[in-house]
């Protein structure tokens, strides 16, 4: 509305002026039409402000723990479900052992690139049926499973006393993370342990 109101004011300022209606110069109209803009500009900002405040952006802490309860409900019926619903029969218990020796043999999760679709052409199956055997059986996205083999891989390494004179950045891009950011989130989310001196 503040838009359209100030395209209307515009179109007839500069309208009247050039019908000689107005007795003022093309550089005051500038001047009037910059001067509506300016204003406009603030009233919409106060207005986005003000409806932002308005909104509850962080959830109180008893309305916080009951989303989180009924999140944990909600995921332990989904898990249930799976077990007791969804068992992998002899084909796809075959397929998962080629999945985690895949992984482990060639040690995919120390390519920062590693991802479904490259997994899943090296077994000649669809992503689909990698995604399923690996959300069922593991309960966790192909990227959770990597990233847990990347984090064992990183502690193995922190452990290891010839690699002190290395950073924890350089170990963790070595074991397969693309970036500083990334890796201390998975690890912190992973091991609910903070990296320190990355």
């Amino acid at each position: 509305m503040v838009y359209l109101s100030f395209l209307i004011i515009t179109f007839v300022l500069f309208l009247s002026q050039n019908l000689g209606l107005l007795p003022i110069g093309i550089n005051q109209i500038f001047g009037i039409v910059y001067g509506i803009l300016v204003c406009s500009v603030f009233y919409l900002n106060y207005q986005g402000i003000q409806h932002y405040t308005q909104s509850p952006v962080y959830p109180s802490k008893e309305n916080d723990a009951t989303a989180r309860t009924a999140v944990a409900v909600a995921k332990q019926h989904v898990n249930n479900d799976a077990t007791n619903t969804r068992l992998l029969n002899k084909e796809e218990k075959v397929l998962e052992t080629e999945i985690i020796s895949l992984i482990e043999r060639e040690n995919l999760y120390l390519e920062p690139t590693s991802n479904l679709e490259n997994l899943a052409t090296r077994l000649g199956k669809s992503r689909h049926q990698i995604s399923k055997i690996i959300n069922v059986k593991e309960d966790w996205s192909f990227y959770d499973l990597i990233n847990g083999y990347r984090v064992k891989h990183l502690q193995k390494m922190l452990y290891d006393p010839k690699n002190s004179r290395f950073t924890i950045l350089s170990l963790g891009l070595e074991s397969g993370f693309n970036s500083k950011a990334t890796l201390n989130r998975i690890f912190k989310n992973t091991t609910g342990l903070t990296l320190e001196n990355t």
